[in-house]
């Protein structure tokens, strides 16, 4: 009889050791915005959207990230969150981004006549079930920022700069400019 508990207890012990899996949170860009200004710097923040595709609850640790415009790498940092995210749930962080106005007056000259930017968001987010071990989950997420208007637009959606006449866009619409429901 002591053997069979002895049993259960280490069947028991090892199954808690075991690690659980988790689906990798979904990530994407919600938005970026200005924070505040100053004489020399400017500080925005890129709202980013974390999913959590699992049936359980998951906690989000540190989440890092650099960002491209057109190529460029514009920043990178590190953002600890520490905060639960349920079932079916997101939330939304801001990912600080700070830049001297030197290096954005630089950047956006040797930019020239360009009506949209191409970005890329990549990064990792650390992710574990609420009591638990965490994980480090890669993401990358790309499109164009429309100048015009601040959107972000899938790729395909502007025409390209310098174009004369109408673009044959890819998703079919005779209008350059992104529908209502982008953000």
């Amino acid at each position: 009889m002591l053997r069979y508990l002895y049993t259960i207890v280490v069947v028991l012990t090892l199954a808690a050791c075991a690690p659980i899996r988790i689906t990798p949170p979904e990530v994407e860009l919600a938005g970026i915005e200005v924070r505040d200004a100053s004489i020399t710097h400017l500080n925005l923040n890129a709202n980013i959207r974390i999913f959590n595709p699992n049936r359980d609850t998951i906690r989000v640790g540190a989440v890092s990230y650099s960002m491209e415009l057109n190529g460029e790498k514009i920043f990178s940092s590190v953002t600890y969150v520490d905060e639960p995210v349920g079932p079916m749930e997101s939330i939304v962080v801001p990912l600080r981004i700070s830049s001297a106005f030197w290096d954005i007056i630089a950047f956006f000259s040797r930019l020239g006549t360009y009506h949209a930017l191409d970005f890329r968001l990549s990064g990792s987010v650390e992710a574990g079930p609420s009591h638990g071990r965490m994980a480090s989950f890669d993401f990358e997420r790309t499109g164009k920022i429309d100048l015009a208007n601040g959107h972000l637009v899938p790729p395909g959606v502007l025409a390209p700069p310098h174009h004369n006449g109408p673009s044959p866009l890819q998703d079919g619409r005779s209008s350059p400019h992104p529908p209502d429901d982008y953000i």
